[in-house]
């Protein structure tokens, strides 16, 4: 229903546009001619192709969403973290929902930010699995005395394999 608001707020701001070049000052877009409509039209149509490709995208990224990943735990927390740094980075850490549902973003742009905050959200998400894996092993053995190599060692043998 958003997009469908958006169309009609882009396609009467040409078209009301277009009225005011030729001279006419009313905001009553019935009196456009019919190669004024043609024209608005045309460019309603560029205007809002990059928009109508990503509103498909979303949708369906909706439908798998809904339909497999919110039972998955890894989902699940990256909602979460998306959210809390939403609430400390609100500028620049918007969820997917409330770039479509509650701001005026073009659905390009949310689907290019939502692309942006994915790949580093991915990266995030992964250094605190790494953390939380190195941690774990770390107690484990303190708790069973083992002895862990010295971290030169073990960068020596990570460059090894490479």
């Amino acid at each position: 229903m958003n997009c469908g608001f958006e169309d009609v707020e882009t396609l009467d701001s040409i078209m009301l546009s277009i009225l005011q070049e030729s001279g006419n000052e009313s905001e009553r877009t019935s009196e456009l001619s019919d190669d004024q409509l043609l024209r608005a039209l045309d460019e309603y149509s560029a205007v809002r192709s990059a928009d109508s490709g990503a509103i498909v995208d979303l949708a369906l990224d909706n439908y798998v969403e809904m339909r497999a990943k919110v039972v998955d735990y890894a989902y699940l927390f990256r909602k979460r973290l998306e959210a809390v740094l939403h609430r400390i980075f609100p500028r620049h850490v918007i969820p997917l929902y409330t770039m479509v549902s509650f701001t005026s973003i073009p659905y390009s742009a949310v689907v290019r930010q939502w692309n942006r905050q994915t790949v580093w959200l991915r990266r995030s998400i992964w250094a605190i699995y790494a953390t939380a894996a190195i941690g774990v092993g770390v107690m484990s053995a303190r708790i069973l005395g083992l002895r862990a190599a010295p971290l030169a060692e073990i960068a020596r043998m990570l460059s090894r394999r490479k």
